[in-house]
Order: structure tokens, then sequence, then C-alpha cells
């Protein structure tokens, strides 16, 4: 975590279900979206995606786990609407 610079991704981490880390998992970054999330697959080979931060714009909490399909249809706008300044 010292890498990323973000003492709230590592506090999220800690709030997580704890399985999920034993699996394949990986940190999804976009920096230009303000927006942190983990990736797995599950037991039927399912892309799904983690909160790892509260978003209203995603309509998410921590430890919140969605489908990667839902959870996309919602960033697309976010990305759509970004207009280039950093957060």
């Amino acid at each position: 975590m010292k890498g990323f610079a973000n003492s709230d991704l590592s506090t999220a981490l800690g709030r997580i279900n704890k399985e999920l880390l034993k699996q394949n998992f990986s940190i999804v970054r976009v920096p230009s979206l303000n927006t942190n999330f983990g990736s797995f697959t599950d037991a039927d080979n399912k892309i799904k995606f983690v909160s790892l931060q509260n978003s209203s714009s995603l309509h998410s909490e921590i430890g919140e786990i969605q489908p990667a399909e839902d959870f996309l249809k919602r960033l697309v706008p976010m990305a759509n609407e970004y207009n280039g300044l950093p957060w």
C-alpha cells in the first residue's frame, strides 16, 4: 500500500471480506476519476468489483460487491463528464 500513498485505501482493504484477498484479487485505480476498487473472479468465473471507497456517484459503499458490468455502467457517465482537471 505504500506505493499507492493512500491511507484511505489501506483502511478500506482492512474493512472488506478477507476471503477476497485470498483469491486472484487486484486493485484498480482510476486516478482521473478519483476512483479505486478491487477486482476478482467469483466461483462462477464472473468478474466482480468490490468498492474500496464510499461513492455517491457510483452508488457504492466500502466492501460492496457488484458485477463488473453494473459498476462500469455507472463509471462510464463519470468518465464522459470528466473535465480533465485534477481532483
